[in-house]
């Protein structure tokens, strides 16, 4: 169990009065407090104890793996068992995760506890606890960035022209799973020429032709941890606009590096590649957040957008990725991850070719 994440949950529901206990069903956040990759599975925390609800898959493995909690193997309805503890405990308060419980659930949950225990939301508990990464997590999340990064240095020695899209993300997926990759953290994006304007391209058929742009947005997961990382290459000759708006994107990643430090409210790193690329007069070609946060979730806290006032803090993971889309003609976008420390910050990916 993540004793530091229980402990400072267990104060902030003391806040809460009435001796509240909290329900998790979010997978990255059990897996968070549980410091194990969990499925189809839920936690609850109480002052004193935590439960965990799993069903007959799952049993047998979290019995072993999971110490410190009380496993629960649910037989006839997870509303039921999570009543049954609560009946327990005499508890008169249970917190959940609004952004996660359905409608449906949340009935389901409310009806089985009657009025013996009041349902509560209670936004953001353990995403505020993840936007700061311990040791052992960033050993975890360097070893995904160096698989990305690998897969990322083996597509640019690949000949792409005459491939499809398809063709080299499954290449480059094969590439990570062998280099200790559990899965890919997201779909492969491979988006050749005019698909590259469209800032989340579905993957397909098309053949690359030479002598266009080929984005390239990958991400490996390794022991639950992810990675985000984006590249541009090109299957031939480089035009001048191309060459242009890749210098410019390019700058613009160095601005925010440049501002990037503890203490530095995030809105302003995403202000110092926006205002470059507003200033290159391609401002309206950049229509998303610069950087979103990485660890168990490939986007999660902390959000570095203009909307974003939150302080950088040390131990925080978050991409960087200035773009400009020009619709139908191309797109260039360059994403690296940075870590923030007590000295400055630091590129994870570190020597990866730009």
């Amino acid at each position: 169990m993540n004793i530091p994440a229980l402990k400072a949950l267990r104060e902030q529901l003391a806040v809460c009065g009435g001796g509240a206990a909290m329900l998790f069903i979010d997978p990255a956040n059990v897996s968070y407090l549980c410091s194990y990759p969990c499925r189809d599975s839920f936690l609850l925390v109480s002052s004193k104890e935590c439960f965990y609800f799993t069903d007959f898959r799952y049993f047998e493995e979290s019995s072993r793996a999971i110490k410190g909690c009380r496993i629960i193997q649910v037989e006839s309805s997870l509303s039921a068992s999570v009543q049954a503890v609560c009946r327990r405990l005499k508890l008169r308060r249970l917190a959940f995760e609004p952004e996660h419980l359905t409608y449906l659930y949340y009935s389901r949950l409310s009806a089985a506890l009657g009025q013996g225990t009041e349902l509560f939301p209670l936004p953001g508990m353990a995403e505020g606890l993840r936007r700061v990464k311990t040791a052992q997590e960033m050993t975890k999340i360097r070893e995904a960035v160096r698989i990305a990064a690998a897969a990322l240095r083996r597509a640019s020695r690949m000949r792409l022209a005459g491939r499809s899209e398809k063709d080299v993300a499954f290449e480059l997926e094969s590439y990570m799973r062998g280099l200790g990759a559990e899965r890919p953290a997201f779909g492969i994006i491979v988006a050749s020429g005019p698909n590259s304007s469209k800032p989340h391209h579905l993957t397909s058929e098309r053949k690359i032709l030479k002598n266009e742009p080929v984005l390239v947005d990958i991400g490996a997961e390794y022991q639950g941890y992810k990675s985000d990382l984006t590249r541009v290459f090109f299957s031939g000759k480089i035009t001048p606009l191309e060459a242009k708006v890749y210098e410019i994107v390019l700058t613009a990643q160095e601005k925010a590096l440049e501002a990037a430090a503890a203490g530095v409210p995030a809105c302003e790193v995403d202000a110092a590649a926006r205002r470059y690329i507003a200033d290159s007069g391609y401002g309206r070609y950049f229509g998303h957040s610069l950087g979103h946060g990485v660890g168990l979730d490939v986007h999660e806290l902390p959000r570095i957008s203009k909307h974003e006032n939150g302080w950088l803090l040390p131990g925080m993971v978050f991409t960087l990725e200035p773009a400009v889309y020009l619709p139908g003609k191309f797109g260039i976008r360059i994403e690296d991850m940075v870590l923030v420390s007590g000295k400055g910050t630091e590129v994870l990916s570190g020597d990866l070719d730009k």
